[in-house]
């Protein structure tokens, strides 16, 4: 029993580490430029994101269009005031998989080779 529970454990460690590094990127490695995001979300609303990259660091994201409520608006501005201030998409565990993927949709495509 014990066995299959470190097996388990094991698994389950590789799969969240695999999941946290999807939205890993060097920012610094990105050129100066506005870059848009999309992410289609639940009830068929699409956030579309403008992230605004200068000298190597975040220097703003804004939602281009409407927030479906209020609560979803407070918990966007709090994420991309987070990773604008740690200049990274994965800042923390509370930080919704919505916000980051919309980020990292804008960024994913443009790091220098």
């Amino acid at each position: 029993m014990k066995k299959y529970l470190l097996v388990f454990a094991t698994m389950m460690l590789v799969a969240v580490g695999l999941f946290a590094a999807g939205y890993n990127l060097d920012i610094a490695k990105i050129p100066d430029g506005t870059y848009i995001g999309e992410k289609k979300a639940q009830y068929d609303h699409t956030y579309r994101v403008n992230v605004v990259i200068k000298a190597g660091k975040i220097t703003s994201i804004k939602l281009e269009n409407k927030a479906p409520s209020a609560p979803a608006k407070r918990k966007l501005e709090l994420a991309f005031t987070k990773m604008v201030k740690k200049n990274m998409i994965d800042v923390d565990a509370e930080t919704s998989a919505t916000w980051k993927e919309l980020v990292y949709n804008a960024l994913k495509d443009n790091l220098k080779k």
